[in-house]
């Protein structure tokens, strides 16, 4: 799944490719939703609209991180960190533009501090 790849804003289209498993291992089942940002929660609630049809007994969600003060399509079950909506969190399997995932925490993604490898520009 995929969603506003390359984008500097966290607006647009969630691609979702067909579903490639059994709908009767969904079925009147627990089904925990993991997703790394909850930012305006499109992706998530795409996610969530797609399992729903398969009839699950109950849907969970779960997220590392959620920003704090913007309007969301969904209310998370669960999260580990709040962050300003103005951060654009890169790190531990976030990236921008598939860049700077590798990093070992989460960082504020700035141009402007990181070159294309993750490494902290000095000036």
């Amino acid at each position: 799944m995929r969603c506003f790849a390359g984008a500097q804003q966290t607006e647009g289209l969630v691609y979702l490719p067909e579903w490639q498993f059994d709908p009767d291992l969904v079925r009147d089942r627990h089904v925990v939703i993991v997703d790394d940002i909850l930012d305006t929660g499109e992706t998530a609630r795409a996610v969530w609209n797609e399992v729903e049809k398969l009839k699950p007994a109950e849907i969970t969600t779960v997220f590392l991180v959620r920003k704090v003060d913007t309007e969301q399509v969904i209310e998370p079950d669960y999260w580990i960190f709040d962050i300003d909506p103005r951060v654009w969190a890169v790190g531990r399997g976030m990236d921008h533009c598939f860049q700077l995932r590798q990093l070992r925490g989460l960082f504020d993604q700035r141009e402007e501090n990181y070159d294309r490898f993750g490494r902290r520009q000095t000036r």
